[in-house]
């Protein structure tokens, strides 16, 4: 077995006139999270629709490529930043030990939070500062507010 910390985390933009990139060519990142077969099985799917939406027009075809790439950008980029900053393995601060306290105390956050890994929730709505402040109260999130601020 071999490990590495080493590993380029990539976000190239997805689509250009007659052009698109797909799976790790357009977005690589740490392994962490365990989404790169699922990406890019999504992106071949995306920007195959935008293709066959095109086909025969160029123009319409670059405007589909161009919203597969919006698309893609939109979807992947918070679980993109989240997997970045997991994979730099950085003691968890207070306030994060907090918060993982109270997601492993209840299930339902639990699944929630690796439905954020799996794409079934967004990291926006999982993050969002009610959710938060469920669960680890207004101090708790102040304290994860400063903290971040950091």
């Amino acid at each position: 077995m071999r490990g590495t910390n080493a590993l380029p985390n990539v976000f190239r933009q997805a689509a250009g006139p007659g052009w698109v990139l797909v799976g790790d060519a357009g977005l690589a990142m740490d392994p962490i999270t365990g989404l790169g077969m699922s990406h890019a099985l999504r992106d071949a799917e995306l920007a195959s629709a935008a293709i066959v939406a095109g086909l025969g027009r160029p123009a319409r075809r670059d405007a589909a490529l161009a919203r597969y790439g919006r698309r893609r950008d939109r979807q992947t980029k918070p679980i993109y930043d989240f997997t970045v900053g997991l994979a730099a393995l950085n003691p968890a601060t207070d306030g994060e030990k907090r918060l993982f306290r109270a997601i492993a105390a209840d299930p339902e956050q639990t699944a929630r939070l690796f439905g954020t890994i799996n794409g079934s929730m967004s990291m926006r709505q999982f993050f969002a500062p009610s959710n938060l402040v469920r669960l680890v109260g207004w101090r708790g999130f102040v304290q994860l507010a400063r903290e971040r601020g950091r």
